[in-house]
């Protein structure tokens, strides 16, 4: 069998260019996974934030237990419980600031609500662009940038609360 592919001008070894295409491909593939990486630890910090932020208020005034604050991180069923977590949260906070007389305005809820809606805006984009292969990518990426920027500025004011909170 190797004599007729070696008599055809045919091998079984890879070319030169299958191999450097094969490490571009290797290449593009660790720094998918990397950045993916990179994504999930943020994602956890933010979290982390949230909850520790979500522990300073008063139990009688919990709405919900802090650490049903990690099911954020379910992947599709989070675009769900993010309406409940982070309002919950906020409201938890300003009603224990509340009962000390102190004020911390909605403690981020506002933000909370648009960073929700804005996440299944940007998930429904992704989806609508795979199923049509329309050029809503830019629109996509735009809309997580800007659902990435409202989790940091409700993870601020959360934190702000806490602050207000522990003074």
């Amino acid at each position: 069998m190797y004599q007729f592919l070696a008599a055809t001008g045919n091998s079984t070894a890879l070319s030169q260019d299958q191999m450097e295409m094969t490490g571009v491909l290797m290449a593009g593939l660790g720094a998918v996974a990397i950045v993916g990486c990179v994504f999930v630890l943020i994602a956890v910090a933010l979290i982390w934030l949230t909850y520790d932020a979500a522990k300073a208020a008063d139990p009688d005034k919990q709405t919900m237990k802090p650490g049903f604050v990690w099911l954020c991180l379910i992947p599709l069923f989070n675009l769900y419980w993010n309406f409940v977590a982070f309002p919950a949260v906020s409201d938890s906070l300003a009603a224990t600031a509340r009962g000390k007389g102190k004020d911390v305005g909605d403690a981020g809820r506002s933000v909370g609500m648009a960073f929700c809606c804005l996440a299944i805006l940007a998930f429904l984009l992704g989806v609508i662009n795979q199923l049509t292969r329309n050029s809503l990518e830019g629109l996509e990426l735009i809309a997580y940038v800007i659902v990435f920027i409202l989790h940091i500025v409700y993870v601020v004011k959360v934190r702000k609360a806490k602050a207000v909170i522990n003074s």
